[in-house]
């Protein structure tokens, strides 16, 4: 079913979700704990600028 996380690549440093699960866990995030929700969209936002700007 491919709900858990998946390996990308060799050295399994980076894995995903699929997108319905990972939406999933999003909204239980957002209504549950909405400050530690906004504090990780934000250090994500972050650390994509610096690794990707």
């Amino acid at each position: 079913m491919q709900l858990f996380p998946l390996s990308l690549g060799r050295e399994r440093q980076w894995y995903c979700l699929h997108h319905l699960f990972a939406e999933f866990l999003r909204g239980r995030l957002k209504t549950s704990d909405p400050e530690r929700f906004k504090q990780l969209h934000f250090n994500a936002s972050l650390w994509f600028t610096h690794h990707n700007g």
